[in-house]
């Protein structure tokens, strides 16, 4: 018990903290007049600035030029058997891959397949498929699915006729692709070296490229020298892994990159990304949304999978070529996903690979000699600090893992003519007055390459301009409705120091715009800005806080404006600070029913539905141990009668119930019904789980009820108090003694 009422006090001291707290602390603040603080934090007002800050220029890199990728692939018999006859899976591993490159064309790719069977014996032809990466995915791995494998030895003519098709392509960026694995029939290793350093240097002079990817299959293929400094990439494909040499050249050629995975389909890119490629192998493979800082779902899906062929030639005799049933699954393109835990709905995966391209910005920043970064719009001739390179939107440069190393050159080109030959990032770059392009070329991702041109005009060095002001003082009420000219600061702007100001002539005013000026305070008073009739007249006129007076602050407003315009590519800026004062016209009695009409009126609701929460809790009622029909034991007084048994009822009244603070009530029929000649008992709940009985005299005066054994009668002087567990008693003379427990 004395548990419980300690329990019972702790709550209603919590209740008054509660109340306490919800009450004292608007009321002590909800009706002070507001006033300017010094410490403040400035606010932007009109005409605002753009809050994103500025890196001097940002822009996109150029955009990856469409790629022409003319792929040659080995179907000679030995992808098919050993030189035992054994059989092999080289042709349906080759086949899959064939499916997964074709899958991953960007929009703007074209790839056309030169099948080596199709110049045996000397027989000249063209591609067997040729698609385009504007085509649906599963039209393009449909196409590569068909093509058959035919079986015959390995010529060189497909490598040449690729490569002569590639030459007479206008695309800019070219690749041409190899998968054998033997050496050609009619062309050695050293020349077919040879040859390919050939098609790469006649077919690249400036933004014009062929590269060449070389995959080696098995132990018997031929071995090509790597050399990437000069756009020839060769891999060799031992057993099971050519699948994997086979995607590492896609993301070559594709620019794409393998992301690590913190669990199978999860990842947690520190950049955003433009473009990522889930695929999944196994059985019964599915893909579905990608699910971060929102859901993205999939802009296509496509499955790839091993395939039946027809019966080839091997070795003067025909056979049925035996097919890798193991190889099958599923690519989803997902086109942008936000930096952050990323997880990938990927059901019934073996094995899961995710490919991406960053979604990176070229961005500049020049500092001037005291540190302070400049915008583009108003560089003028000097000398500054240049940073560039990959930005946030923060103008920090990016240090991503998803970057890997990257490497940057600049130059500064005048004129079609380069000025600057080679700069990095933080040197120090003189400019003079006029058009100027910053080249920035980026290597990253271990090949990929992006540029960007950033067009900067140089102004001349600014002109000295200045202000003069006319102080006005203004009212609080009066904030709602002041124009110009009467009711603003009145500036003159003009060129010279302050107090010798000359004005601007028709043609320089005229550059002038209200955009030219910023205005901040450290007061929540906004300020617009509006131009007079004459060359140099400026209004400042002062507003409250979304048209409140009332929320506005009173007394000393420090006001600073900034200009800058530019007028014959000529910078012209200045800097100025002012005070204004407002003064509090507005009675106590007024912003306090103003408080009341806006916030009050809610605290007053809250201060209602608190107190109705408070009487809900304590107020009393009665305990849950108390039977609505508890048992009734007939005790018999005559020898004559028999006991009975029987039920009570006892029944609250609705209405109380949903009152707080008051105390519920109930009636009881302490007999069973049919008994006749007893009052019924009016019940009150009271604190600690206690029951008064209310009609206590009604009851005395029948002298018929005892509680735990003391009879209500003429002796009883107070009201009786009962628990759930005491003892009613109620007696018919000479007959019957009926009891009854409450909690029974």
């Amino acid at each position: 018990m004395r548990a419980s009422t300690h329990g019972r006090r702790r709550r209603r001291r919590l209740l008054c903290l509660i109340l306490g707290a919800a009450l004292l602390g608007p009321l002590a603040v909800g009706v002070a007049a507001p006033h300017a603080s010094p410490t403040a934090a400035a606010a932007s007002v009109a005409p605002a600035a753009s809050a994103a800050p500025t890196c001097g220029a940002t822009v996109e890199p150029d955009a990856a030029t469409a790629r022409q990728i003319n792929l040659v692939i080995d179907d000679s018999g030995s992808m098919f058997a050993d030189s035992a006859g054994k059989p092999l899976t080289r042709w349906s591993q080759a086949k899959y891959a064939l499916e997964v490159f074709a899958a991953m064309l960007g929009a703007d790719d074209s790839l056309n397949v030169y099948r080596m069977s199709d110049f045996a014996n000397g027989r000249m032809a063209g591609a067997v498929v040729s698609l385009t990466g504007a085509d649906p995915a599963s039209s393009r791995v449909a196409q590569i699915h068909a093509m058959q494998m035919k079986g015959s030895n390995t010529p060189y003519a497909p490598v040449r006729q690729a490569y002569a098709d590639l030459a007479a392509s206008p695309t800019d960026n070219k690749w041409l692709v190899i998968l054998t694995d033997g050496e050609f029939n009619d062309r050695s290793t050293a020349d077919v070296q040879k040859d390919l350093r050939g098609f790469v240097e006649k077919n690249t002079k400036g933004a014009r490229t062929l590269k060449v990817a070389f995959l080696a299959i098995g132990n018997e293929a031929p071995a090509i020298v790597s050399d990437p400094a000069h756009g020839i990439y060769f891999e060799h494909a031992a057993s099971g892994d050519l699948l994997t040499r086979m995607t590492g050249f896609a993301n070559l050629i594709f620019e794409r990159n393998l992301i690590r995975q913190n669990a199978p389909g999860k990842i947690a890119p520190d950049i955003d990304l433009s473009e990522v490629i889930v695929f999944a192998q196994g059985a019964d493979v599915s893909v579905g949304d990608a699910s971060g800082t929102t859901t993205v779902p999939p802009s296509s899906t496509v499955q790839v999978s091993w395939v039946e062929n027809t019966p080839v030639r091997m070795g003067g005799r025909s056979a049925a070529p035996v097919p890798d049933r193991d190889l099958h699954g599923e690519l989803a393109v997902y086109p942008g996903i936000a930096h952050g835990n990323v997880s990938f709905a990927v059901r019934g995966a073996q094995t899961v690979d995710i490919f991406y391209k960053p979604s990176v910005k070229f961005g500049i920043q020049l500092r001037d000699a005291s540190g302070a970064p400049v915008a583009a719009d108003k560089i003028v001739g000097g000398k500054y600090t240049l940073r560039y390179g990959f930005m946030d939107a923060d103008c920090t440069l990016i240090t991503s893992p998803l970057l890997g190393d990257v490497t940057y050159s600049a130059r500064v080109v005048r004129d079609g003519k380069v000025v600057v030959d080679s700069f990095q990032s933080g040197d120090q770059i003189e400019l003079d007055r006029g058009s100027v392009d910053l080249q920035v070329h980026a290597r990253y991702l271990g090949g990929n390459t992006a540029d960007a041109k950033i067009a900067l005009t140089v102004l001349q060095p600014a002109r000295p301009t200045g202000f003069d002001v006319t102080e006005r003082r203004f009212t609080a009420r009066g904030l709602d409705g002041y124009t110009p000219p009467d009711g603003a600061i009145a500036l003159r702007y003009g060129l010279g120091a302050a107090g010798k100001l000359t004005d601007f002539t028709a043609d320089e005013w005229a550059a002038v715009t209200p955009q030219s000026f910023t205005v901040t305070s450290s007061s929540n008073i906004r300020f617009t800005v509006s131009l007079g009739d004459q060359p140099g007249q400026i209004y400042l006129t002062p507003h409250a806080p979304g048209g409140d007076v009332f929320a506005a602050d009173t007394g000393r407003i420090h006001v600073q404006v900034k200009a800058s315009h530019v007028y014959d590519e000529q910078l012209y800026t200045a800097q100025f600070a002012t005070t204004t004062t407002v003064v509090d016209d507005i009675p106590w009695a007024e912003r306090a029913m103003h408080w009341f009409a806006t916030v009050g009126w809610k605290l007053l609701l809250v201060l209602i539905a608190l107190i109705i929460l408070i009487g809900y809790i304590v107020k009393p009622r009665f305990s849950k141990k108390i039977k609505r029909s508890p048992s009734v034991v007939g005790v018999p007084m005559a020898i004559s009668l028999r006991q009975e048994n029987g039920s009570g009822k006892f029944r609250i009244a609705t209405g109380r119930k949903l009152l707080p603070f008051a105390a519920d009530v109930a009636t009881l029929r302490c007999v069973p019904a049919g008994v006749v000649g007893f009052s019924a008992l009016r019940l009150k709940a009271a604190r600690g789980g206690k029951i008064q009985l209310t009609n206590w005299r009604q009851v005395a005066q029948r002298k018929n009820i005892a509680l735990n054994g003391n009879d209500i009668g003429e002796d009883t002087r107070r009201m009786p108090v009962l628990s759930p567990s005491t003892q009613i008693t109620a007696t018919v003379p000479q007959q019957m003694r009926y009891e009854m427990y409450l909690n029974a």
